[in-house]
């Protein structure tokens, strides 16, 4: 199989060169690695095709978008423009482990089942005085080496990695691709369809150091009232985008009706925050609990709503 990377960059030059190096020096050497820069006002681009050029990478390639794009679509871009059978998602500021394409690529060698594959990761901070985080995502992490299928279940149709562990077999992609939309971020994309198609796995074990630092755009808190509406909007179009591709799988009601109940309460939270419609806190919190990845949420959206700001 031939493995593309692909890297949606901005402002990356301080990180950038360590996330090439592991890259560069993997076990399994890439075929191909994408890189779409969003118009970066610092060295970016200068320093990438620098690297480029002093290592004499064929494959490798950095193409500068012709307007802002934003993180989710400049993503996409990338993703489409990448020509491998196996497309591997990649940060500009984060670390691989030295066998990352290797292992990973072999658990889809042994199971064609596996539309997309996940892995768990090593934290670190780049200081001191930046937040720690404690997630769900955090504790599930076993380390055993173990591949396993996520099982569809209410928390599961959100989200429970972070992309830069993700890689996707590209025919998936080119099967899926009507049901992107501009704004749905790739990692959400191909965890909710790869989850419909009962194709998304879990390898137990770190591939690469995460790295937190003080400008990482998943880490940001939406406790803005424009941005958290905006989440919200986002993430019903989602839904319903899931829901529709279930269903031309020919998918069984039960789990149809779990992804509809999560549009639902999500209508019902956009309606909340939107449309002041307060009353909706009640069914939300009696009714669609299951439908929040942390239901602390609910107090939170009543309150933004109830300032309006």
């Amino acid at each position: 199989m031939n493995v593309s990377v692909v890297m949606a960059t901005y402002n990356g030059e301080r990180y950038i060169v360590e996330q090439l190096d592991s890259i560069r020096t993997q076990s399994r050497p890439v075929d191909e690695v994408v890189i779409r820069d969003d118009r970066s006002n610092d060295r970016t681009v200068a320093v990438v095709e620098e690297y480029i050029a002093r290592h004499g990478l064929d494959g490798w390639s950095i193409v500068v978008n012709e307007r802002n794009l934003g993180y989710a679509d400049n993503f996409h871009t990338a993703m489409v423009h990448a020509t491998g059978d196996l497309i591997v998602f990649c940060d500009q500021d984060d670390i691989w482990l030295p066998d990352r394409i290797e292992r990973m690529e072999a658990c889809f060698a042994r199971n064609p089942r596996v539309k997309a594959l996940y892995s768990e990761f090593e934290l670190f901070y780049e200081s001191d005085d930046v937040a720690r985080i404690s997630s769900p995502v955090l504790k599930a992490m076993t380390f055993d080496g173990t591949v396993e299928q996520a099982s569809f279940t209410p928390a599961n149709l959100f989200i429970k990695t972070e992309g830069c562990t993700m890689v996707v077999r590209a025919d998936f992609l080119r099967e899926i691709e009507p049901y992107w939309f501009p704004g749905f971020a790739h990692d959400e994309f191909v965890w909710k369809m790869a989850l419909a198609a009962d194709g998304l796995y879990c390898l137990h074990q770190a591939t690469l150091r995460r790295r937190i630092h003080g400008s990482n755009v998943s880490t940001s808190k939406l406790h803005d009232f424009r941005r958290r509406l905006a989440f919200l909007e986002n993430l019903e179009q989602g839904h319903r985008a899931m829901l529709a591709y279930a269903r031309s799988l020919g998918t069984d009601d039960t789990r149809i009706r779990m992804i509809e109940r999560d549009v639902e309460g999500t209508a019902r939270r956009v309606s909340m925050m939107r449309d002041r419609h307060l009353w909706q806190v009640v069914p939300l919190a009696l009714r669609y609990r299951d439908c929040f990845y942390d239901w602390k949420a609910i107090p939170v959206e009543f309150l933004m709503a109830l300032k309006g700001v």
